[in-house]
């Protein structure tokens, strides 16, 4: 009777360790999907809106200010027509298909039996 009470002590103790241990996992794996999927795309967008921002006020400040005075938006004139032919060619539709289908397929691998 004893060895069965100890076994039966050890088979708890085994399965609470288990237990927590596999929530632990799961919450991890939560937080960071969440954060790979959302946060860090998010900030990334802004860190890059940002940084283009800043490189062309430095490059029409250095144009307008130099041997280039007549030149004031050819930045804004660029990107008015690439956003022009983006919408008519429908790639802001076809690049959020593409990363909607990468994000499902990397939740995806995340769950064990659907592999």
């Amino acid at each position: 009777m004893a060895f069965y009470n100890i076994g039966w002590g050890i088979f708890k103790l085994l399965g609470r360790w288990a237990f927590k241990s596999s929530v632990m996992f799961t919450a991890l794996k939560g937080f960071l999907t969440t954060v790979m999927l959302v946060y860090l795309p998010t900030v990334l967008s802004n860190q890059a809106g940002k940084f283009m921002s800043m490189l062309s006020t430095e490059s029409l400040d250095y144009l307008g200010n130099n041997a280039y005075s007549g030149i004031t938006s050819v930045v804004y004139d660029i990107t008015g027509l690439a956003a022009y032919f983006a919408s008519h060619l429908r790639v802001v539709e076809a690049f959020a298909i593409i990363v909607s289908a990468v994000a499902t397929r990397f939740v995806m691998r995340l769950i064990p039996f659907l592999g």
